[in-house]
């Protein structure tokens, strides 16, 4: 049986930042070589509005795509 974890949208700024962590809007997320960054990178997110799709399966938050907030 395959489990399909639902996505979740939150829209902030990046705070916190770590090699496998960041912060947004007070949440926690884990991020790894799978999460897609598009049109930003962890080294130019400060003051950047951004959208970020995650997912929160037992427990944890992980970011699975973020992306600039037009």
């Amino acid at each position: 049986t395959q489990i399909e974890a639902k996505q979740f949208e939150f829209v902030g700024k990046i705070t916190n930042k770590t090699s496998t962590t960041f912060g947004l809007k007070g949440i926690t997320f884990s991020y790894d070589n799978g999460t897609v960054f598009s049109g930003i990178t962890l080294s130019n997110y400060a003051n950047q509005t951004v959208e970020l799709k995650a997912t929160h399966l037992n427990g944890v938050w992980k970011a699975v795509q973020v992306s600039i907030d037009n």
